[in-house]
């Protein structure tokens, strides 16, 4: 078939999808995109998305924040004929693309504007030598001096497709390196990207992601190295890290991703292994950087056994940022952006909401991600029992609730929000005095202040019994703490 004709089949295919706002673990999903066939190679050039669809390079039109559909590319397309992956160099501006040869080899090309005889600009193609590889998805350093790769080699990968760099040198691309075992695998390593100081990557070469294509990220550069020269650096020999959800999906083959840097946008591919569905939504874009602070931890009962389907959340200015899950084993982990000031918050059925502040964290900037670890311990919410909370009030005639005692009346306040339909009765003692009077006055006056407190933190619709447990037989002078508030919630 011939290129036009093909190119205007592929566009009467591509109808405007619909938009579908996702949710990740800890990073938004702006907007997700249906395309048939299998999309592969994202660039990003002057803040144009491109991709390649069945061997055709497209433009993916976005409006609002959304990626819409996807047209045959007019302009890039001109150049030559059969591009699949397009990408500018970044302080030199050409651009540096490939396209496959009669053999099926993909083949990398440098596109130059230069001055002609008589001085109108023109393109010029000129094919990079890289020592006969088969270059796959090219991709530069901030600074233009590096340029990594995907290719094969059979004398020199660790097996299939391995990452390799080269450094700009001379006016020419160095001999490639290959950038070592700590990133290369027997598996195949592709789509690198490059998003500051940061290389990120797919394989599907490591176990523990059960043979899929899975992202990971690493510094590509160190910052602990003491010098400007490119040549100093130890390209490869950082810490690797896997990407969090919803970047890696569970049962799926996630292996590209592209950022473009001027809009603070990425994108990146997911493909579920059902059938049924492999091609529904696979191109999604996200707003927030790739790198942060992980909180992870263990929620347990009183006895130390897990819990799972806890709702752990961080929480700001009264605003969930994110959400996720403990698994079986009581395990969970919140992805967060540097610099996030929250709460980290604990909810589950039949338990009192814990709450607690995210710990400043201290930053090792050869790390990726930052990790904080923050175990809770739940306490079961004993529904149709009642039970206790003591010292509400200090040490003396206070009327007023304590600090404290705001702190241990939370998890029933937050309790009693999640479920407005609920009735409580709250009995309340005093012990200050052997003077039962002087107790049963107080313990009057702090339920009135106690009833104002909770008609404002909790729903109208909820409903309070007060009562005065002074009233009741030695009721004031038997207990040994200053306040004791019995609760029963039914």
């Amino acid at each position: 078939m011939k290129k036009p004709l093909q190119l205007l089949l592929l566009a009467m295919l591509y109808l405007p999808a619909e938009q579908i706002a996702a949710q990740g673990s800890a990073y938004v999903v702006d907007s997700r995109m249906a395309t048939p066939g299998r999309v592969c190679n994202l660039s990003v050039v002057d803040s144009t998305l491109y991709c390649c669809v069945s061997d055709v390079l497209m433009v993916v039109e976005q409006g609002e924040g959304m990626l819409n559909h996807l047209r045959p590319d007019t302009t890039i397309y001109k150049i030559e004929e059969g591009v699949q992956y397009v990408v500018r160099q970044p302080v030199v501006g050409d651009l540096y693309m490939t396209k496959q040869d009669r053999k099926g080899n993909s083949r990398l090309y440098r596109y130059s504007l230069v001055e002609g005889r008589n001085g109108k600009v023109k393109g010029k193609l000129k094919k990079v030598s890289m020592n006969g590889m088969n270059v796959e998805h090219p991709v530069f350093s901030a600074d233009g001096m590096i340029m990594v790769f995907s290719a094969t080699d059979k004398r020199h990968s660790a097996g299939g497709y391995d990452l390799w760099y080269s450094r700009w040198e001379d006016d020419e691309w160095s001999r490639p390196l290959n950038i070592g075992t700590r990133i290369n695998t027997p598996g195949d390593e592709v789509s690198p990207t490059i998003f500051g100081p940061y290389l990120v990557f797919a394989t599907n070469g490591r176990s523990e992601d059960a043979g899929s294509y899975t992202l990971y990220t690493t510094r590509l550069l160190s910052n602990r190295v003491i010098g400007d020269t490119v040549g100093m650096f130890q390209i490869g020999r950082n810490r690797l890290f896997r990407l969090p959800e919803p970047f890696n999906q569970p049962h799926s083959d996630c292996f590209d991703m592209a950022f473009d840097s001027a809009a603070t946008r990425g994108y990146w591919l997911a493909y579920t292994h059902d059938k049924a569905q492999a091609h529904e939504a696979p191109l999604c874009s996200f707003t927030l950087p790739i790198d942060g602070v992980i909180v992870w931890g263990r929620v347990t009962d009183a006895f130390n056994a897990s819990v799972d389907g806890v709702t752990v959340s961080a929480i700001a200015n009264s605003r969930r940022l994110c959400s996720t899950l403990t698994d079986a084993d009581g395990f969970y982990r919140l992805y967060l952006p540097k610099g996030t000031s929250c709460n980290v918050e604990w909810s589950s059925e039949g338990y009192f909401s814990e709450r607690a502040p995210l710990p400043p964290i201290k930053y090792d900037e050869e790390l990726v991600f930052q990790e904080c670890r923050l175990d809770q311990v739940m306490r079961r919410l004993p529904v149709g029992e009642p039970f206790v909370i003591t010292d509400l009030f200090g040490p003396d005639a206070d009327v007023e609730l304590s600090t404290i005692g705001h702190e241990r009346l939370a998890p029933l306040v937050r309790f009693l929000k999640d479920n407005p339909q609920m009735s409580v009765s709250l009995t309340l003692t005093s012990h200050l005095s052997d003077d039962i009077s002087f107790n049963r006055l107080l313990t009057e006056r702090r339920l009135q202040s106690l009833k104002q407190y909770l008609e404002k933190a909790i729903p109208s619709t909820v409903k309070i019994s007060l009562v005065n447990g002074c009233f009741g037989l030695d009721g004031c002078t038997t207990d040994a703490v200053l306040s004791r508030l019995q609760v029963l919630i039914y």
